[in-house]
């Protein structure tokens, strides 16, 4: 089991926060630790605001780790295509070039970025 230390000055930030921020994931995470802050048990939690065990041990790992702060942040993973950094050099050459079919292009693409 997890121990979330909450401290005084926070709990008016998670209340204010819970309905205020401007990001529905930071909302949870802060109304989380807001009803922690008010003795709700986490399956009790978990229940109110719709979430599994794991994501509210999450939310208090965060808040351990670096506090409001760290709950504030919103990082979600954006893979990007082996191609976004030849992306100039396409729109460059296409624009000067422009090709007669897509399978002229696909191959010229191939051509210019080894993909």
């Amino acid at each position: 089991m997890i121990k979330v230390h909450i401290k005084e000055e926070d709990k008016q930030i998670f209340a204010k926060e819970w309905y205020d921020h401007q990001h529905p994931r930071v909302r949870q995470r802060m109304g989380a630790l807001h009803l922690k802050s008010k003795g709700r048990t986490n399956p009790d939690i978990c229940d109110i605001l719709g979430i599994c065990e794991n994501a509210l041990l999450g939310y208090f790992k965060m808040y351990n780790a670096g506090g409001v702060e760290k709950l504030r942040e919103v990082n979600f993973y954006k893979p990007q295509s082996e191609m976004e950094e030849y992306s100039a050099v396409i729109k460059q050459y296409f624009t000067e070039n422009p090709p007669s079919s897509i399978s002229v292009a696909a191959a010229k693409i191939k051509e210019l970025t080894g993909l």
